[in-house]
């Protein structure tokens, strides 16, 4: 028995080794079976083929029903009661996914999927695409971003059925990222007064998908706006409509509206320009609401609203000017006091994300983040 690691006598001198630097080439010399998979694939095949063209178009045929439908109308009587039923089940199918499998705006490629789906949700979503589309195409529209949001938003103003209003606020959410910006800008006072209206009576309902997708489409609608669009109360005042939900009592409704309120003080358009300021005109606003919350609160017995802002300044810390900063600071440093175990560690949570910003010193100076540390 020979002894691990060492190969049997005579079998060293039979295998091939690489030579000195050329241990990459893995590649073998010989292709023989490669070559004769090769000849095989680009040859023409030796013997007749039974495809033919009128094979190719009875397996059309058999794919797409016609031919099937066509047997219908058969002279006997029984085969015609039997076949009418099918007939106008495949005619009503069709016509529901006409506007929706053919969908030609890649916004709505999302929603293509759901019509398999059990959900019920899903299928009023299916059904709402589908009807709008057909409209469109009614019209002869070319199925545009913009053709979709004014639909929409009429079909908005008529559904009666929450499932159904969830359905259309969906695929606005959807429909709104890719709607160019004047035209946004340009619909602005029509379009949030419609949201508005719907927040206010979706407020005390019990289902939460309609309303958690217009907050979606509202802060959608206001990260598009211009500079110029904030210097106006009524830009300010939705807003803070939007704000106003994050410390709603429905964990899927607050999270909606504070995921808003930070894509539209991070990720607003004019942000990103040249002329960009160094902070959100909402910021103020936002943050003196942030600390009007807690202090109404106390961080006493019942400290669940305090926890909500400390969580929304845990994303938005970085976001506020330095004067802001600071009295957000005094007011996390006097919360810390309460004794509260979730209230301080949301806290700190805050202050280590306005320290891992790292943000300039518009935001936090040298001296506050002295003051701050000490």
């Amino acid at each position: 028995m020979g002894r691990s690691g060492k190969l049997p006598s005579g079998v060293s001198a039979k295998l091939k080794r690489w030579k000195k630097g050329h241990s990459s080439d893995s590649n073998p010399a010989i292709s023989r079976h490669r070559q004769a998979a090769r000849s095989r694939f680009f040859s023409r095949p030796s013997g007749k083929s039974d495809l033919t063209v009128d094979a190719v178009k009875l397996h059309n045929e058999l794919q797409s029903g016609s031919l099937r439908l066509g047997k219908s109308e058969a002279p006997e009587t029984a085969m015609e009661e039997e076949e009418v039923a099918p007939a106008l089940t495949e005619k009503s199918s069709g016509t529901f996914l006409s506007g929706l499998s053919d969908c030609t705006n890649v916004t709505f490629s999302k929603v293509q999927r759901f019509w398999e789906s059990s959900s019920a949700a899903h299928k009023e979503i299916c059904a709402v695409l589908a009807a709008v589309t057909e409209v469109i195409r009614s019209q002869g529209g070319k199925e545009t971003e913009t053709e979709y949001f004014a639909a929409l938003m009429t079909t908005m103003e008529v559904v009666e059925s929450t499932e159904s209003l969830a359905a259309v606020a969906y695929l606005l959410n959807l429909v709104l990222k890719r709607v160019p910006s004047p035209v946004l800008i340009k619909r602005f006072s029509d379009t949030s007064k419609a949201f508005m209206d719907i927040m206010s009576a979706q407020a005390s309902s019990g289902s939460t998908s309609a309303l958690r997708w217009v907050l979606s489409c509202l802060a959608t609608l206001l990260r598009k706006q211009d500079l110029e669009a904030w210097s106006y109360p009524v830009t300010l005042q939705v807003y803070h409509g939007l704000l106003s939900f994050t410390v709603h009592t429905k964990p899927k409704i607050r999270k909606a509206a504070q995921h808003g309120v930070c894509s539209v003080l991070k990720g607003s358009e004019f942000m990103f320009g040249e002329k960009a300021p160094a902070h959100h005109p909402a910021a103020t606003s936002t943050a003196k609401f942030c600390i009007q919350e807690i202090e109404k609160s106390g961080g006493s017995k019942e400290a669940t609203t305090t926890l909500h802002m400390l969580t929304l300044l845990k994303d938005l810390l970085p976001c506020f000017p330095d004067g802001l900063v600071k009295s957000c600071s005094e007011t996390l440093l006097r919360v810390m006091t309460l004794s509260h175990v979730l209230v301080t560690a949301c806290a700190m949570q805050a202050f280590h994300s306005l320290f891992h910003a790292k943000p300039s010193p518009g935001t936090l100076p040298a001296e506050l983040n002295a003051q701050i540390i000490t």
